[in-house]
């Protein structure tokens, strides 16, 4: 009976053994499996249960993370059982890495003079993601600054991050108190991600954009702004109607683009100014100051605009977002100028005049010519245009004859035509004149030389005189010798006496060929016979 009773309990004691050996372990609670985390080593907490079947107090947890001790603590239990639950918060012994990071908690009973003996409870290892990197957001699209009509825009972005596969994002749009959270965007994606609204006032916005990773850093973007504008601006009739011919004219228009909510909407140069269909200027868009400024001002210009007459001037306005509108009215350009002729390039010949020349304003011609100041001679009429070369040849004149001659320029504007004359004299050239008779060996030359000079023009400088040299050969006659110019003989060489013509701008008598009249013939017949009978 004793002996039973003895086995019974070895029994049970094994049996008690085999229990508390086998049902001790350890359960991890957090953080959890693939925990992402941005916290420091030393605020980090590892929290894990343990259960065991143990007689003692004596139970030491260990927190290893990758296989280094980070703390421990001390489980107090009953005498049969034990299920604690307990925290350790790593140590600060070093810093955890921005990295992925295995940990686990190894629990063993250091009961001294226990009948059940020492042992170790382990777990396998979580994972533990630390990341203290926020996310890097970049804005696509819009652009900042943009101005447009659409009132439908896409927004997109990018995000970069070190670890995480999906970002959360949400953007904010200021001015219509919209936001839009849970948008998931891919990590370093190309096409990013992207959202879709609708907006319905035209003024300002600004808008940015958050991302979020599994370790709760925040990345946050840039902001940007763009306007949304569908108004027309207004533009008023110029304010001019008449302006000065080769004067500087300030041309300005009044211009309105009232858009509630946007302070500025036309640029400097948004307006720009056309003259009969044909851009001019570039006008200045100055906003008026103040509150009442905004989208209000003042188109300018100032042009010198050299032709007269009604054209027609247009002003065209364009917003920042595109938008445009035009207005035009009649404006009158006052002929106030009197042409001139700048430069005359004049030629003579023995039967014509050439007259070349160049205005400096659009002008009409009418050239008059005749002898002795009697201008009634034929004339020729024309429209000198400016900085244009023009020709005029007059054609079928005397020889040898000086002419009066007078250019009267026109403004071309009817209404306020105004005239200016510029005259003067020019001559043509003597032919070569050969006259033969009588007879002799003797012979005879001589020169004829016509200097011409360009008219004088008021405020024209006169260029330099052109002189041509013609030579003269006398006749010889049919017997007797003689020396050059001599007498000699029974014929008698007509030889023409070298003239000179020189124009200064004043009227000249015509010089006159030196001929032999019929009384010098006379008074040589006579001389000849009281010679004879002498």
């Amino acid at each position: 009976m004793k002996k039973a009773h003895n086995g019974f309990i070895l029994g049970l004691l094994l049996i008690t053994i085999f229990t508390m050996t086998v049902f001790s372990a350890v359960r991890l609670i957090s953080p959890a499996q693939y925990n992402y985390t941005n916290a420091t080593n030393h605020s980090i907490y590892f929290r894990f249960n343990y259960t065991g079947t143990i007689g003692t107090t004596q139970i030491n947890c260990t927190l290893f993370i990758d296989s280094i001790n980070r703390g421990t603590v001390n489980l107090s239990g009953g005498t049969y059982k034990v299920n604690k639950t307990s925290t350790i918060r790593a140590n600060k012994t070093s810093s955890l890495t921005n990295a992925t990071h295995y940990w686990n908690i190894s629990c063993i009973n250091r009961t001294k003079n226990s009948v059940y003996g020492r042992h170790t409870s382990t777990n396998v290892s979580n994972i533990l993601i630390i990341d203290r990197q926020p996310p890097t957001v970049s804005l696509t699209s819009p652009a900042n600054g943009l101005n447009t009509t659409t009132t439908s825009k896409a927004f997109a972005w990018n995000v970069s991050n070190d670890r995480d596969k999906y970002l959360n994002c949400s953007i904010r749009i200021t001015g219509i108190g919209r936001n839009r959270t849970n948008l998931l965007t891919t990590n370093a994606s190309s096409a990013g991600a992207n959202y879709t609204t609708a907006f319905v006032i035209n003024r300002h916005y600004t808008w940015n954009t958050t991302c979020i990773d599994n370790a709760t850093n925040e990345g946050l973007s840039s902001s940007r702004t763009f306007t949304v504008d569908n108004i027309r601006p207004n533009v008023s009739a110029f304010h001019q109607t008449v302006i000065q011919e080769d004067a500087y004219n300030n041309i300005n228009a009044t211009v309105n683009d009232t858009n509630s909510g946007i302070s500025q909407t036309l640029s400097a140069g948004g307006c720009k100014l056309f003259i009969d269909g044909a851009f001019t200027r570039t006008m200045t868009f100055t906003p008026n100051e103040g509150v009442g400024g905004q989208g209000k001002g003042h188109a300018n210009v100032s042009i010198n605009y050299p032709n007269p007459g009604n054209h027609t001037f247009l002003v065209n306005c364009t917003d920042l977002a595109g938008n445009s509108r035009t207005n035009s009215s009649t404006i009158y350009v006052n002929d106030t100028k009197l042409p001139n002729i700048l430069k005359t390039t004049n030629a003579s010949t023995t039967n014509s005049l050439v007259f070349r020349f160049s205005t400096d304003d659009f002008t009409n011609y009418t050239l008059r010519y005749g002898h002795a100041g009697n201008l009634s001679l034929p004339y020729s009429t024309g429209v000198a245009q400016k900085a244009y070369n023009h020709t005029v040849t007059l054609s079928g004149l005397l020889s040898n004859t000086l002419y009066y001659y007078n250019i009267t320029l026109c403004d071309r504007t009817v209404a306020h035509a105004r005239c200016k004359n510029q005259s003067s004299s020019m001559g043509t050239l003597q032919p070569t004149s050969e006259i033969g008779g009588g007879s002799g060996s003797g012979s005879s030359s001589s020169t004829t030389t016509t200097t011409v000079t360009e008219p004088l023009i008021t405020g024209i400088t006169p260029v330099t005189a052109e002189t041509i040299t013609t030579p003269v050969t006398s006749g010889v006659a049919s017997g007797g010798s003689g020396s050059s110019g001599g007498a000699a003989g029974a014929g008698q060489a007509g030889i023409v006496a070298p003239t000179t013509q020189k124009e200064t701008g004043k009227a000249a008598a015509p010089v006159a060929t030196t001929k032999l009249s019929f009384l010098s013939w006379l008074k040589s017949l006579f001389a000849r016979l009281f010679g004879v009978f002498s």
